[in-house]
């Protein structure tokens, strides 16, 4: 039997809402105590790995490397949004307890036929796609992402949001992906997923970067009509020239526009990893201006280019 991955995040989901705190954060020690499995931090030769409790055999065992992930007795027991764990450590920790989920809900037999390697290679594919959802309440979700337009003057405040549910941004970015592969309606609804991307940039210069679509990000933007998703998954390579370099609380935004085109669209604000340098860099942006016309007849959505200027 093959994993229904949509019954698993919806089931992740779940998990989520019925273990969050009241402004919508999951604690790791709260869903580890829902899903009836112990963290245990301890050198490791990997990162982490889970086995049934030999103690108590109705619990998992979660072993994670304490020489990669350093965190408290008082870090994990009192976490919050305002002190969350590391966002790799969480990842990682929600990646093991979503196993455990999985193999409560479908039994061990879950990844069905084949050989070992190619079952195992399937079960990380599955887990890794649904893990996130343990981190993310569904209703929590939705409420903060539709709060923000696709006519918001800045990036700023949608890359603030992955930051609150201490995951990082590219799990959040791969999450919304997974999200619109297997139509979640609710989500569809987001008008701020539409054109949020992250990937890969290279700079030439400290005035100019690329994007290359077999760099960038997962495309789920595959049926978008918007014109500048089109030109950088088409072309391979779109050349990008900084207008201006803002700094804020240690983020780096800037404004750039695409070369050979003067449309509103073709400008787009980058979120940065650090200050432009020689080579290659993480980037996040979302593509501004898009209209999205919420005909529900036949559960589809009609979205049109009458572009605003980010």
């Amino acid at each position: 039997m093959k994993i229904p991955i949509k019954r698993l995040i919806e089931c992740c989901f779940k998990i989520a809402d019925s273990t969050a705190d009241r402004h919508g954060f999951v604690s790791i020690r709260n869903l580890s105590s829902a899903c009836n499995c112990q963290v245990i931090a301890r050198p490791l030769l990997v990162e982490a790995a889970i086995t049934k409790n030999l103690l108590s055999p109705e619990t998992w065992a979660i072993l994670i490397n304490s020489e990669i992930h350093e965190f408290s007795d008082e870090d994990f027991e009192y976490e919050s949004s305002i002190s969350p764990l590391r966002a790799r450590t969480r990842n990682t920790l929600a990646h093991e307890i979503t196993h455990a989920v999985a193999c409560d809900l479908f039994g061990m037999d879950f990844a069905g036929s084949g050989n070992h390697s190619e079952r195992l290679k399937f079960i990380e594919q599955e887990i890794e796609k649904s893990s996130p959802f343990l981190l993310l309440p569904k209703s929590f979700m939705i409420s903060r992402l539709r709060q923000i337009r696709n006519t918001d003057e800045s990036l700023q405040r949608f890359s603030r949001i992955h930051e609150f549910f201490g995951v990082s941004k590219e799990a959040f970015l791969q999450a919304i992906n997974t999200l619109r592969k297997y139509n979640l309606r609710d989500f569809l609804l987001c008008e701020s997923l539409l054109e949020a991307m992250w990937g890969i940039v290279e700079f030439r210069s400290k005035k100019l970067f690329t994007t290359s679509s077999r760099l960038t990000f997962d495309n789920h933007s595959k049926t978008s009509r918007h014109p500048a998703s089109k030109l950088i998954q088409e072309q391979n390579s779109a050349r990008w020239k900084i207008e201006s370099i803002e700094e804020n609380e240690g983020r780096v935004f800037c404004i750039a526009t695409l070369e050979g085109h003067s449309s509103d669209w073709s400008k787009v604000e980058f979120e940065l990893e650090s200050l432009p340098k020689y080579g290659k860099q993480k980037m996040f942006f979302r593509l501004p201006g898009i209209n999205v016309d919420k005909n529900l007849n036949g559960n589809r959505l009609r979205i049109s280019t009458n572009c605003n200027l980010i």
